[in-house]
């Protein structure tokens, strides 16, 4: 009998959990023992396969294995609803948390306001995150953010190129002189480039050189001359010079000189007058 108590001694000794519990000094329970006692089935079959010879043999290597789990670095608390504001604290620190929100070092883009960075250490913080944790999160997040803004300069781009080339069409050849009406609108005004901006987001490009065009050609004298030196003052838009046509169709002396073939002394300026109004309807100077 002896040397069978020894060979479930050596076999429970084998395992983690009986090393951490004391030897035991009584025999294995006998059907009937001790372990019948037990209503989970799963537990019983458990603790049989141990060969505990008692209940205190079987709770000393549950205590041992407890305080060893306590006592180590890894060991971690799992949080649940119940949790105490310490509890949580000491969870996130065992996980490797900075030791306060300044403590993180991760990159920001050139230019980023400070407040912001700040604010998102102290979030992180709360959140437990460790510095590897804040490091990606800030990198996906400055990745993110820096495709979104390509992505809006590109198609902010794309929206002025085809708001110019809209504005072409219509404007023709007077399209630098109703530029240049837009320009001197502005600095009549003294407009500053915020509030310029703040103009274009709401009228959209098109919009704001069609705005300030409009101001700009009401101007006094003194502006428009300037303003005329640099973009002519006889150009027009293709609706201005269709619009020019159409009077010049109704005036009987163009008429009359129009086809009064060349004996007629106006003959000259009106095919000519007529021929610019065309080029102009065409978008050309």
């Amino acid at each position: 009998m002896s040397e069978e108590i020894g060979a479930d001694i050596a076999v429970a000794n084998s395992t983690p959990e009986a090393a951490i519990a004391t030897t035991p000094t009584e025999a294995a329970p006998a059907s009937g023992g001790w372990l019948d006692t037990f209503q989970d089935p799963q537990l019983k079959a458990w603790a049989e396969n141990k060969k505990f010879p008692n209940p205190e043999a079987a709770i000393k290597s549950g205590y041992h294995a407890e305080k060893v789990m306590q006592g180590t670095e890894h060991y971690v608390k799992v949080l649940t609803e119940k949790s105490t504001p310490q509890e949580v604290e000491a969870f996130y620190n065992k996980l490797g948390r900075p030791s306060a929100p300044d403590a993180y070092s991760f990159a920001t883009p050139e230019g980023t306001d400070p407040t912001f960075a700040n604010a998102a250490k102290e979030q992180f913080h709360k959140l437990g995150l460790t510095n590897t944790q804040a490091n990606e999160l800030s990198e996906w997040w400055n990745g993110q953010a820096g495709a979104s803004t390509e992505a809006q300069e590109a198609q902010y781009s794309a929206t002025v190129e085809a708001d110019q080339s809209a504005l072409r069409k219509e404007w023709g050849a007077a399209y630098d002189k109703k530029i240049s009406e837009a320009k001197a609108a502005a600095g009549k005004f003294g407009l500053e480039a915020e509030q310029i901006d703040g103009m274009e987001k709401a009228l959209g490009f098109g919009g704001l050189m069609k705005f300030m065009s409009n101001i700009g050609s009401k101007l006094g004298e003194d502006v428009l001359d300037s303003m005329e030196s640099n973009a002519g003052s006889e150009v027009m838009t293709p609706a201005v010079a269709a619009q020019k046509l159409n009077e010049l169709k109704a005036d009987p002396n163009w008429v009359a000189a129009f086809f009064g073939g060349k004996d007629h002394p106006g003959n000259a300026d009106a095919i000519a007058k007529k021929a610019q109004l065309s080029r102009f309807i065409a978008g050309g100077a």
